[in-house]
């Protein structure tokens, strides 16, 4: 199945925060151009409380892929940072966070919330997490009605643990932000780039053509991408 099948928002972040497919551009709160993985990324700013959003977003998440680059590692002791916030009109709260959430769950590095107050499923990671750049993909495991992560690659081992088990599939989502948009209280400190979001899941493979061998792969997917790492050096006078 190409990746494109079912991608319902896809961010690049070079120089502005439209959507490629021209469905959810997002709206700028204080966040800023910068080198990103691929090209530009976004600059995002907890102590300014920098976010981008929508709120017409209407589609079930079934996958999450994106690239971020954290100020600092992110540990289990970490205070709590949104990376990616969603809710509806009724307001349950739902939302990736990086570092400590809360008492639910034990020594989360990356968790998935979904559910109202005091009534969280929560599906999580306990791997550190360096200062550099990540990708981080969440995908629904429809065989076992939770979510699936990898990071860089590879997927990780889960843990489960609220009052309702694990995260529950994000449907009925109309508002869509990077950082805190459901509480206001826990804004991401760091780079985010290469957003994607689809309405199915991804498998191992897809994963891997994301993340391709770490230098990433971006929309529309059809040829590798040239990354800020990487330089190709042509000898003068050489002989062909």
């Amino acid at each position: 199945m190409a990746l494109e099948t079912d991608l319902e928002a896809y961010y690049k972040f070079d120089g502005d925060l439209t959507d490629s497919l021209s469905n959810y551009n997002l709206t700028n709160n204080g966040t800023e151009s910068v080198t990103g993985k691929i090209n530009q990324g976004r600059d995002f700013v907890a102590s300014n409380d920098d976010t981008a959003y929508n709120s017409s977003f209407n589609k079930n998440v079934y996958a999450i892929s994106l690239w971020f680059k954290p100020d600092s590692q992110i540990t289990s002791s970490t205070s709590c940072q949104r990376l990616i916030s969603f809710r509806d009109d009724n307001n349950p709260q739902r939302w990736v966070d990086l570092g400590s959430s809360s008492g639910y769950a034990t020594n989360e590095t990356i968790i998935i919330n979904t559910g109202t107050s005091g009534n969280y499923g929560r599906t999580y990671i306990k791997d550190n997490i360096s200062a550099d750049w990540h990708h981080l993909v969440i995908s629904w495991d429809s065989g076992n009605s939770e979510y699936k992560f990898y990071l860089d690659g590879n997927e990780k081992t889960i843990y489960t643990g609220s009052h309702s088990g694990a995260a529950d599939l994000l449907n009925n989502t109309n508002y869509i932000g990077l950082s805190d948009v459901v509480q206001s209280s826990d804004f991401y400190n760091g780079l985010i780039d290469e957003v994607g979001i689809w309405s199915r899941a991804l498998t191992s493979s897809e994963v891997t053509e994301l993340y391709n061998s770490g230098d990433g792969l971006q929309y529309p997917f059809g040829n590798s991408p040239e990354t800020n790492n990487n330089f190709f050096t042509l000898s003068l006078g050489a002989e062909f």
